[in-house]
């Protein structure tokens, strides 16, 4: 099994189609390809690095896969964007983000935690 990630490179077979898919479900991703590509890239690493192998029965499958990549390219971009305050918006009303290398959130996409029976 080998998990069809969202496109990382410019010379994907699946670009335009990828990259399609990628911008319906993240409406405010980065208009450039080229950024966009860079940060699914980046993502897609970081997502690898801490889900399973795919030979662990313990492996999430494609779809959480695909998702936590998409979610940690959002949290990188959002990331990007905060002052060293951890403020980011306009002067009249900013919001506050805690930027994380991986969040919980993509973690348990990728490692799910898992109710374990347990006998006393």
């Amino acid at each position: 099994m080998s998990i069809n990630w969202h496109p990382t490179t410019p010379d994907d077979p699946d670009l335009d189609e990828g990259l399609a898919v990628v911008r319906e479900r993240w409406p405010d991703a980065p208009v450039d390809d080229d950024w966009l590509l860079e940060i699914l890239a980046v993502a897609r690493r970081e997502c690898e690095a801490y889900a399973p192998a795919e030979t662990d029965r313990e492996h999430p499958g494609e779809a959480a896969c695909r998702t936590a990549q998409l979610m940690q390219a959002r949290n990188l971009l959002n990331a990007g964007a905060v002052a060293p305050t951890g403020e980011f918006g306009d002067e009249h009303g900013g919001f506050s983000y805690s930027a994380w290398p991986l969040d919980r959130d993509v973690k348990q996409r990728l490692r799910p935690v898992r109710a374990v029976p347990w006998v006393g």
